[in-house]
């Protein structure tokens, strides 16, 4: 089984687009599902990598959504852990790309009201790709942009590119 531990603000929603978010092992669904449900701990991850290392042919490819906060050390904790397994885990940063297009738009998913100043939706929208390409972009293997997460050509791509298939 491969690994893709997605990491953003809507990892679960990009597992779903992609399709592998759940195991034919309950074991594993059980703890992932702990995971998506209470967020990210040491222990929580540990018990779907347990799973996944007993019971490896439970599924081609199993993303395993984690939402890091920014602010805290997190994604350092993450990556540390990760270190220690040898599964094939691949990192992929979530990351919001809208901005790209509507900066509104990612304004208000982060809780901006509608009418907020250009000066504040600019500087949310610059925190953010700071964040991205210092910090979370250097410590994953592969990005899927948001603004595809509908594009169904981009996200059977993208699986083909992370898992080493065809």
């Amino acid at each position: 089984m491969k690994l893709l531990i997605l990491i953003g603000d809507r990892a679960n929603e990009v597992a779903k687009a992609i399709g592998s978010e759940k195991t034919n092992n309950t074991e594993i669904n059980n703890a992932l599902e702990t995971l998506v449900r209470s967020g990210y701990k040491r222990y929580r991850l540990m018990r779907v990598l347990h799973g996944v290392k007993k019971y490896p042919d439970s599924a081609e490819i199993l993303c395993i959504p984690i939402v890091i906060t920014q602010g805290t050390d997190q994604l350092f904790e993450l990556t540390d852990q990760l270190n220690e397994w040898s599964l094939p885990i691949k990192t992929v940063a979530v990351i919001w790309d809208h901005y790209l297009h509507d900066s509104r738009e990612y304004a208000t998913w982060f809780g901006l009201e509608e009418d907020a100043s250009i000066e504040a939706v600019n500087l949310a929208v610059n925190k953010c790709k700071e964040y991205e390409a210092k910090v979370l972009v250097p410590k994953c293997n592969h990005v899927f942009k948001l603004s595809r997460l509908t594009d169904n050509r981009y996200i059977k791509h993208f699986t083909i590119n992370t898992s080493g298939g065809e």
